[in-house]
């Protein structure tokens, strides 16, 4: 029972720090960051020290991967989500989401963010435009980040590998 309540408790200490302050940030190459209660989260970075930083996730699947050999693996943590895949050095991060707007990018988007300040925070973004901007691309080296808007609002954060996203 002790064991189980501090598992409860470490569990809502780390989703509780995801939604603290976060610093702008980039890692070489202008790659976007995500960082949930001071674990800073790449797109193609090794899954491993990641996931034993963040503790016991809140919900686990697997799915046989279509990229390759080996399974892909979805943490939930709440407030976001990993995808994992196989790399050549082992399972790395492919994807991440938010979830709800308890979590916001380094630069302060979050679900339910208006449009006026996706493009104050990210002023150089690409637009894919059908009518209105639906989708701001947020382009680095390895890593993308995709900030959907539905009605003036975002609706979907998404960090996944460099050329995952396009407006074609």
């Amino acid at each position: 029972m002790m064991k189980k309540r501090l598992c409860m408790i470490l569990a809502c200490l780390i989703l509780g720090l995801t939604a603290c302050g976060q610093e702008e940030q980039t890692v070489s190459g202008g790659d976007p960051v995500f960082s949930a209660g001071g674990v800073e989260i790449v797109i193609h970075a090794d899954a491993a020290p990641i996931l034993e930083a963040l503790g016991e996730p809140t919900s686990y699947s697997e799915t046989p991967s279509c990229a390759g050999e080996g399974m892909d693996k979805t943490y939930g943590y709440g407030s976001f989500y990993l995808l994992t895949g196989l790399g050549e050095d082992g399972e790395v991060v492919s994807r991440l989401w938010l979830a709800d707007d308890t979590v916001a990018t380094p630069e302060g988007i979050r679900i339910g963010s208006d449009e006026e300040q996706v493009e104050a925070a990210y002023p150089d973004a690409a637009c894919c435009e059908d009518g209105s901007c639906s989708t701001y691309w947020i382009d680095g080296a390895t890593a993308s980040l995709a900030v959907v808007l539905e009605d003036g609002k975002v609706t979907a954060i998404e960090y996944s590998a460099a050329g995952q996203t396009s407006c074609d």
